[in-house]
């Protein structure tokens, strides 16, 4: 899509041998990164009655690089990364001295969990995967094994370009969200003895020191029998110059006692991720996946 919203180029990915589920896909500032993981569609399955949407044991996850002003797929290039399921992708950016490019995305286990009822035992694990464009291999780390990490974003202006911190939904009980997690995503990752299970509503606002030793920069959970949706990151000004962090974070919450909807707007510089506001919605707000934020003087230049 150009500037202006118009189409440009449609390039078809042909090395694909069969429907891939592709809910999301991330950018650098040279490259597309397409995930084609092992998770499909059957339309055999489909038409028996069953899920279309099947986990394939034997293929292995792979990601496609493939250059942004690439007018076919002939210089894709594919990685495999094995065991690797990505619902979302959360950023990436390229590592120059090393020919590397860093993806941040949620790994889930089992992959196909959301699809179907396949028992207890969910991870959503944000993960850093790096893909080595010489090698063609990749490697994964683990970023906060603790916790259920899904649903959120980063600064939107450094899409593309590596960033410290991204703004994620604690998934726990999966699939309601507990509360919010700032995350640094360049700190050094703890040792496996240091990292324990934790449980989120055991602790308030204040985010606890075990969960601080997984790279949570900032938390803020909902108040008991509350639960939320995505977080928002929105920058406090226009300033090309100011902090990664410098702004807010906006979430929708639920009381389920009540029955009412509130908009929160929180400290993203915070380590408690500070409530500034909250917004009483007059009507229920149902939990939900994507939104968006829209400046007035962004609408009003769409209206042109």
């Amino acid at each position: 899509m150009s500037r202006d919203g118009k189409k440009e180029l449609e390039v078809n990915i042909d090395d694909v041998k069969e429907p891939t589920m592709i809910h999301d896909f991330a950018i650098t500032e040279n490259f597309v990164i397409i995930p084609d993981h092992q998770v499909i569609f059957s339309l055999k399955e489909m038409l028996k009655g069953s899920s279309p949407v099947l986990y394939d044991k034997d293929k292995v996850s792979r990601f496609g690089v493939l250059p942004r002003n690439a007018e076919d797929d002939s210089d894709i290039r594919w990685i495999d990364v094995p065991g690797c399921f990505c619902f979302h992708l959360w950023n990436a950016w390229e590592v120059e001295e090393m020919n590397e490019i860093v993806v941040i995305g949620s790994l889930m286990t089992p992959a196909d969990r959301i699809f179907n009822d396949s028992g207890d035992g969910f991870r959503s694990i944000l993960t850093e995967i790096r893909l080595n464009l010489d090698t063609l291999t990749s490697q994964k780390r683990p970023i906060c094994p603790c916790l259920n990490l899904e649903a959120g974003q980063v600064n939107r202006k450094l899409l593309g370009r590596k960033t410290q911190y991204a703004y994620l939904a604690i998934s726990q009980p999966w699939p309601k969200v507990s509360g919010i997690a700032k995350v640094n995503l360049q700190s050094p990752i703890p040792s496996s003895n240091s990292l324990k299970a934790t449980n989120p509503r055991s602790h308030t606002a204040q985010h606890s020191s075990s969960i601080a030793q997984a790279n949570i920069a900032g938390s803020f959970m909902f108040p008991s029998n509350c639960f939320g949706g995505e977080p928002m990151f929105v920058p406090r000004c226009q300033n090309p110059e100011a902090e990664e962090d410098d702004g807010y974070v906006l979430t929708f919450m639920y009381n389920e006692s009540t029955g009412r909807s509130e908009l929160l707007v929180l400290d993203a510089r915070s380590p408690s991720l500070q409530m500034i506001a909250s917004i009483k919605i007059p009507t229920r707000v149902p939990y939900g996946f994507h939104g968006t934020f829209i400046r007035e003087s962004e609408l009003k230049r769409q209206k042109k």
